[in-house]
This record gives structure tokens, C-alpha cells and sequence, in this order.
């Protein structure tokens, strides 16, 4: 998976509370204040400030150092009816980024200014947009987007519910979320977008996304709701021919997942269910999860969760449902219809 961590920032809703007095600094560090942030003036594209004295100081928020230029987007972020499209990890495609590419022996974009986009929450405006992991955001409308400062003021000045477009450059050959492969037996990320990338076919290309952002009170609620899990699947046989679904994941919350529940549905290759065992049962599998999964972290690999589909050995699509998911601080989400997270294919 390509994730680059350098000089991430993050875009996102916090709680709301009131705001305390604090020290600002300037990038140099030179000058200092103590005082109480007021408000984003996205006109002027400065910061308001209150002084214990109870004067009131503009800064520029170019002029800020980058602890408080991140203090204020997420302070910025409490009022319920700020424009947001969603919490967004991303970083400046700087040099250093070019790099990475280059030794990840992947293609490099036509865009060198931009940003690219480490991880879009489910549910959020921009993953309804279809705004996705390792896309490269270059313009917003028709405003150039180089900088975070430039992305901040472009989405801070948006009107709740009108659509915007966002012109990105995507890997051409990957569409999210990547499925598992039958061959080898670990299974894909499905938040690796470009795990394809050093195939010769492999190019970025340029798309237009349409995003309609929604009150940070909205998307706060929405996000209660989507779930927390991203998964995707595939198909492998035993040695007497039983099929096994293989399922990879990530984590998509800030909480350790301890446990979760998804249902198989199995069908034929001409989508009709398949019931087990002589056709007295349900064409539908549960199957649970019980390692634990770090906040923001994916199972791959050895710890993938494999389900042997005995008694329906002619399946060869299977429809992946979550169902229930069990954290670290004794919360749950459930779903009672399930979520539908993919379909695995058997290559028989």
C-alpha cells in the first residue's frame, strides 16, 4: 500500500466545545500571544483572535506555524453549520513525495502540484463524490489546488449543498476497493488503490468528480452511521474442491475493533442462491472476526479470515455482508439487513 505520512494533515469534525486562551507563535517563532481563537475569515484569509486584554488581532494564517495552522482548521470544524465534505488525510505533493513514487516503481503523475489523498471516510461527501485513497486533488471548480492553504480556502468557502467539482488524477487500472486475489493466497488491501501500479498498463488519468458538501452537523451524523469497516474479498479452493472466501480489511474508525460479524450470501455463475447441504438450508453463511484490528489499520496477510463454504461447493459468487462490529470501548454497530461490502468470484 502506498501511504506516505510526511506532512499529513487532517481535515476533520471534532466535538464542539469552547475555545481557551493559548499561545500562538508565527511560523519564525519570533512572536508569541496568548489569546482565544474567534473565527476563520476566509475573505481576508486570516485568523481572529481575542487577547486576554480583550483586544482583537487578524493574523494571516500563512503566518501561523503549523501547530496552530492545524489547531484552527479543527477549532474551525466545531460549528455545526461550517461546509465540510469529510475528513480527509491528506499531503502536498512535494518533491519528496515524487520520490516515493519513483522508488515504489510507480508511474508519476502529470500533476507535480497537488494533493494527494491518503484516506476518504466512508460516508462522507467526498467518498459519495467518489473522491478516493491515492487520488491527486489538482483543482477545485476552477481554483488550483497546490497547497493545503489552497484547500482549506476552496472548501471553506463552499455553500452547503451545491455541487462543486473536483478535478483529481487517478491510477487508471485500479478502481477501489481492490479485490483479493485467488492467486497467491494473501489477499489484497482494499485500501491499497494502486496495488497494480508497476504493471506496464498502469497510468494516471484525469477525472472530474461532482462533491455536494453538507453541514459539519450532517456529516457528523452521517459518519455515526456508515460503517466502520471497509472490506473485500475473494475465492480459493481446498485440495477436494470446497470453495474458501478469503477477506481482507481496514479499519476505517479512531477505536480498536476487537471482533466483527459478516454474512456470506452464496450463488451460482448464473446468480441464483445455493443452498447447503442438499438444498434444506440458506444460501446465507455468518462468520465472525475475533482478532483485533488497530484504529486506522488494516488485516492482511496471515490475518485474513478465511471461511470454508462446506456444503456449497457449487458457489462460485459470494456476496459479502457486515453485519455487526464489536470495539475496544465496549461500543457496538450493527446493521440487521447488513451492509454489502463486495462480491468474490470464484476463477473456475
Amino acid at each position: 500500500m502506498l501511504r506516505i505520512t510526511s506532512l499529513l494533515f487532517f481535515v476533520c469534525a471534532v466535538p464542539a466545545h469552547s475555545e481557551e486562551y493559548r499561545t500562538w507563535r508565527d511560523a519564525s517563532g519570533k512572536y508569541s500571544s496568548e489569546a482565544r481563537f474567534d473565527r476563520l475569515d476566509v475573505e481576508s484569509r486570516s485568523v481572529c483572535l481575542t487577547t486576554k486584554a480583550g483586544k482583537k488581532v487578524h493574523v494571516a494564517f500563512s503566518k501561523l506555524r503549523i501547530e496552530d495552522q492545524n489547531y484552527v482548521l479543527e477549532a474551525d470544524a466545531r460549528r455545526q453549520d461550517a461546509p465540510t465534505i469529510g475528513q480527509l488525510e491528506l499531503v502536498t505533493l512535494a518533491p519528496s513525495v515524487i520520490d516515493v513514487f519513483r522508488k515504489k516503481k510507480f508511474p508519476l503523475p502529470r500533476h507535480r502540484r497537488g494533493l494527494l489523498v491518503n484516506d476518504v471516510p466512508s460516508g462522507s461527501p467526498a467518498s459519495t463524490g467518489g473522491l478516493h485513497g491515492v487520488d491527486i486533488i489538482y483543482a477545485i471548480d476552477d481554483t488550483p489546488i497546490q497547497t493545503i492553504e489552497d484547500y482549506v480556502w476552496a472548501t471553506r468557502s463552499m455553500k452547503i449543498g451545491q455541487p462543486y467539482k473536483i478535478l483529481v488524477e487517478r491510477i487508471s487500472d485500479e478502481e477501489p476497493p481492490s479485490k483479493p486475489s485467488p492467486k497467491p493466497r494473501t489477499p489484497h488491501n482494499p485500501s491499497n488503490q494502486a496495488k497494480k501500479s508497476t504493471a506496464s498498463k498502469a497510468r494516471w488519468e484525469e477525472k472530474v468528480l461532482t462533491v455536494v458538501p453538507l453541514s459539519m452537523a450532517e456529516v457528523t451524523k452521517a459518519m455515526k452511521n456508515a460503517p466502520p469497516l471497509k472490506l473485500a474479498g475473494g475465492i480459493l479452493e481446498n485440495s477436494i474442491g470446497v470453495p474458501i472466501v478469503e477477506i481482507g480489511g481496514r479499519n476505517l474508525t479512531d477505536k480498536a475493533i476487537t471482533a466483527f460479524v459478516v454474512e456470506l450470501q452464496c450463488f451460482d455463475r448464473f446468480e441464483k442462491p445455493v443452498l447447503g447441504f442438499g438444498g434444506t438450508k440458506s444460501n446465507k453463511v455468518p462468520a465472525i472476526y475475533q482478532e483485533t484490528i488497530k484504529a486506522k489499520s488494516a488485516f492482511v496477510g496471515a490475518d485474513d479470515i478465511r471461511v470454508t463454504l462446506n456444503g456449497y461447493e457449487t458457489a462460485t459468487v459470494v456476496k459479502i455482508y457486515l453485519k455487526k462490529v464489536k470495539f475496544d470501548d465496549g461500543s457496538e454497530w450493527s446493521s440487521d439487513e447488513g451492509v454489502y461490502m463486495d462480491t468474490a468470484k470464484s476463477s473456475k
